[in-house]
């Protein structure tokens, strides 16, 4: 695996692919690798699946405890991936980074501590998987609008996608914030 772009302490990876005539083989995550490159140590709690169809959005989702980070890669499809710095006090706070995800570009995205995550599907189904470093906590979850004053640029319209009312909530960093203090 090597870094292929980076914003702070956003990462996109790409592992090293083998091809032969059966298919391919490539390894997305091995954790001493992603402890080198991140710079710290890791350890992974849980594997997520998401399923989500065209246009569909995700997030921003933040684990309060700050010390959530996660791992994206995506399974099928192709997916724009955001990470948002939401840490209070931050040089780059409510400044954002976002990246396209598909199979074919088998790259990882690596959400760092303290940076809120979302996703829309740019397919008509893909699927993304997530190895976090914690384990889902509902009520530790909270999430800034997916068109709040972060101003993230989609790739498409927030009024155009399929979102949950909650990810639509929260419209600005400062409310955000408030949430949890």
């Amino acid at each position: 695996m090597k870094i292929v772009d980076r914003w702070n302490d956003v990462l996109v990876l790409k592992g090293e692919r083998f091809a032969d005539d059966r298919g391919s083989f490539e390894v997305t995550s091995a954790q001493d690798v992603v402890e080198q490159l991140v710079g710290h140590p890791v350890q992974f709690k849980q594997l997520n699946t998401v399923r989500t169809k065209w246009l569909s959005g995700r997030g921003l989702h933040y684990n309060v405890t700050g010390l959530q980070a996660k791992l994206v890669t995506a399974i099928s499809g192709i997916h724009f991936c955001v990470a948002v710095d939401v840490r209070k006090g931050s040089e780059t706070a409510g400044l954002w980074f976002g990246d396209f995800l598909s199979l074919k570009t088998s790259e990882g995205f690596w959400v760092p501590p303290g940076f809120a995550h979302g996703t829309v599907c740019c397919c008509a189904e893909g699927i993304l998987q997530y190895q976090s470093t914690t384990l889902h906590d509902p009520a530790n979850e909270r999430s800034l609008a997916l068109d709040s004053d972060v101003d993230v640029k989609w790739p498409y319209r927030v009024a155009d996608m399929t979102v949950k009312p909650g990810d639509l909530a929260i419209k600005t960093l400062k409310e955000f914030w408030s949430t949890y203090e």
